[in-house]
């Protein structure tokens, strides 16, 4: 049985050996039948893409528990969090009341509580990933 360590090393080799095999066959034409993509097209240069890859995958040391890096890593992420989800209420609210949908979702109605959460669960996903 594979330990998580050793796993999140293999994971990160499977891709890029999956995303070197993509870019040989001409973006999965072979795959598609889609014609291959023209060598002129916008995507960023190798070197640029690599340098992205292993920035983004290098391993991070955790700082030690209780530590205060450590409390100034988890006020930063609630921080985040707090912050998103403010602001995801802060557009939807507005937009809900343009729908004529009024209320709270304490008091109701339950088309205001439904259309709430509905709306907030994407704004909320697309602040957070912006």
């Amino acid at each position: 049985m594979l330990r998580v360590a050793q796993l999140s090393r293999q994971v990160p080799a499977a891709v890029r050996a999956c995303a070197a095999q993509h870019r040989r066959c001409g973006g999965g034409a072979r795959e598609t039948g889609n014609p291959p993509r023209s060598p002129d097209a916008a995507s960023p240069p190798p070197a640029a893409l690599s340098k992205f890859w292993s920035w983004t995958t290098q391993e991070r040391a955790d700082p030690p528990r209780y530590s205060a890096s450590w409390w100034l890593d988890k006020l930063l992420i609630c921080t985040v969090f707090a912050i998103t989800g403010s602001a995801s209420l802060y557009f939807v609210r507005p937009a809900l009341g343009k729908l004529g949908i009024e209320g709270s979702l304490k008091d109701g109605p339950w088309s205001y509580r439904f259309a709430s959460v509905f709306m907030v669960t994407p704004f909320y996903t697309m602040i957070l990933l912006t």
